[in-house]
């Protein structure tokens, strides 16, 4: 039986909103950030979400191959990543945690391999689940 799209999405939102709260709660904590400041860093993640989640959704609904679907979900995994890193990135410099030179150094240019490792790893988890759905 499947859930329908309406409240696939009011239940994922909700657990996701959820946890990204409490995480950007922690780290106002630790980097003693204000609320106010933390707001762009949340907004940023939801918005990687709202793209990544209804596409989530679209792949387990479509009836594509094995293959098909393993690099769809594998795809929207790897832009839903970079899109995060992006957000993160930004927010810690907006923030004033690190230094724009030392994210441009070091944090973005690690995004696309990141992207790339989280694509192939996706990919082999997505056929062998495809595989393994299919046996039973």
């Amino acid at each position: 039986m499947r859930m329908s799209f309406a409240k696939w999405m009011t239940l994922a939102s909700l657990a996701y909103a959820t946890c990204e709260f409490l995480l950007l709660a922690l780290v106002g904590i630790a980097a003693r950030a204000t609320i106010r400041s933390l707001w762009l860093p949340y907004l940023l993640l939801l918005g990687c979400w709202a793209v990544f989640a209804p596409l989530v959704y679209w792949v387990n609904c479509s009836h594509n191959s094995t293959k098909t679907y393993a690099r769809l979900f594998a795809s929207i995994a790897s832009v839903y990543i970079s899109c995060v890193g992006l957000a993160i990135a930004y927010s810690v410099v907006t923030l004033g945690m690190v230094s724009r030179g030392i994210v441009l150094s070091y944090f973005v240019p690690s995004i696309i391999p990141g992207a790339i490792i989280v694509w192939v790893t996706v990919y082999v988890i997505g056929l062998s689940r495809a595989e393994t759905s299919k046996v039973h």
